[in-house]
């Protein structure tokens, strides 16, 4: 889905057959990068003055997180994780639910503020392997499994 980032709205495409990032003022639209994976950018979250998102290596892959101001040098990886389940923006953060070495390992909550370093596990989940999604209010991240609501307040990792 395409997210509004300045003046102009990102979105993911095809050029040449790859995957690509583009950016439109509504007038002429730009390439902002190409890439080698297979699938992907996907869920597009802008956080601040940039845009984190998801890029897909095919079914079996590896997930990687990058993050994108708008232009090709501002467009970098953060993560490269066995799978992402869901990702929202809360506070200053970008939240997601990861599966850091396999497809079958245990989900974790990670947060990251767009920079490698600010990038890393939040907290291990002990739930059902299925999550629907991650919510939030102003003051709570609700991580919602087929069975449990759990509840997160940012500061705390444990629900």
């Amino acid at each position: 889905m395409p997210v509004a980032l300045g003046s102009e709205i990102l979105m993911a495409g095809s050029e040449a057959g790859r995957p690509a990032l583009f950016a439109t003022d509504g007038s002429s639209v730009r390439l902002v990068r190409s890439f080698a994976a297979y699938g992907g950018p996907g869920t597009l979250v802008r956080l601040g003055e940039r845009v984190a998102f998801i890029l897909s290596q095919g079914l079996t892959g590896p997930v990687e997180l990058w993050i994108t101001d708008g232009t090709t040098g501002g467009t970098q990886s953060l993560q490269t994780l066995a799978s992402i389940e869901a990702m929202i923006r809360w506070r200053d953060r970008v939240w997601f639910v990861a599966r850091s070495s396999s497809t079958s390992s245990p989900a974790e909550v990670w947060s990251s503020d767009g920079t490698t370093t600010g990038t890393g596990l939040y907290a291990p989940l002990v739930a059902p392997a299925v999550f629907p999604g991650l919510f939030a209010t102003q003051d709570r991240l609700f991580a919602l499994t087929v069975h449990d609501l759990l509840l997160f307040d940012g500061q705390s990792p444990v629900p």
